[in-house]
């Protein structure tokens, strides 16, 4: 089961990339975008993509919401689910991901949380991590 979920995240990361997935072909639900998301983050580390890839990754996961239950996580009480947001976050790159980011390191108060922020804002670019 679990290898079968891995090749479908791999064939819809694949048609992100062509640019023929659309929104509504999202994956629902937290569990279904961190396997697309474990897909992304496989890929980016090991290739390189240009920028209208990754352009397109993240408006096509920015526009289906898949940065949502991550922003949601970032308030959790457990500090394993915000480290788990904030690694996910660091490679969807909106406005809304890094404002949410920016919030959280400001308000986190356990370093090794603070880390996962800091990676995640310095995989997006932003100033705020340095």
């Amino acid at each position: 089961m679990r290898k079968a979920r891995g090749i479908r995240d791999d064939r819809r990361l694949s048609a992100l990339m062509g640019g023929s997935l659309r929104k509504r072909d999202a994956p629902r639900g937290t569990r279904a975008l961190t396997g697309l998301l474990d897909s992304w983050i496989g890929l980016s580390q090991s290739l390189i993509p240009s920028k209208e890839e990754r352009d397109r990754v993240s408006s096509f996961l920015s526009s289906a919401g898949a940065d949502m239950p991550f922003i949601r996580d970032l308030s959790s009480k457990d500090p394993f689910r915000r480290r788990r947001a904030a690694r996910y976050l660091g490679y969807i790159d909106s406005e809304r991901s890094s404002r949410a980011l920016v919030l959280a390191l400001r308000q986190e108060t356990e370093e090794p949380v603070m880390l996962f922020i800091v990676g995640a804002l310095a995989n997006l670019g932003e100033a705020a991590a340095l």
